[in-house]
């Protein structure tokens, strides 16, 4: 879903999966080459500095991302409050569109609400919603990689955070399709 992973004072990068390290690295070294370089060729892009940076990010207390070297990064609910902050610093600047992170969110938050898995959960037909609710549902297949479905449900989970009826119903979704998320984890 929404990964606005950096800023600088022009935009936010935002993407709706994981985003590689390397990607990262390029990005942050437009925005400050001066942290992100190897001390004698300031030209030249540190990736070692880069993924402590990313690494230090998803530490407790308050990580800010989720996600590691392998599979990319994306901003967790405490990043986007983060990044939402920002935006409204930034209101005024140029080019800076307020509210967008949070825009998009509150667009998946309206397409979850009209799904089949919605409707049946909260008309009391739990026990109807199929594996293809499901899938609709969190926008996924049984052809889907690992990768992406660990992307597809950190993205869920981002936008169900602010919404009780959403986070009951995707409670009940893990618990009732276990077999889905014990695939992602082979």
């Amino acid at each position: 879903m929404l990964c606005p992973l950096f800023q600088n004072r022009n935009h936010f990068l935002v993407s709706f999966r994981a985003i590689d390290t390397e990607d990262v690295a390029i990005e942050v070294y437009k925005i400050a080459p001066q942290k992100f370089c190897w001390k004698k060729h300031p030209d030249r892009i540190d990736i070692a500095i880069v993924r402590y940076a990313l690494a230090d990010a998803v530490k407790p207390p308050a990580p800010l991302l989720s996600g590691n070297n392998k599979d990319g990064w994306m901003l967790n609910l405490n990043g986007l409050k983060w990044v939402s902050g920002l935006s409204e610093e930034l209101e005024g600047e140029e080019g800076t569109r307020r509210g967008s992170v949070l825009a998009m969110l509150e667009a998946e938050r309206v397409r979850l609400h009209r799904t089949v898995a919605f409707v049946k959960f909260h008309s009391e037909e739990r026990k109807k919603i199929s594996l293809m609710d499901f899938y609709d549902f969190v926008r996924i297949n049984e052809y889907f990689p690992a990768r992406k479905r660990r992307e597809r449900f950190s993205a869920i989970e981002n936008a169900v955070l602010d919404d009780p009826d959403l986070k009951l119903l995707w409670g009940f979704l893990k618990r009732k399709f276990r077999k889905e998320f014990a695939q992602n984890e082979k």
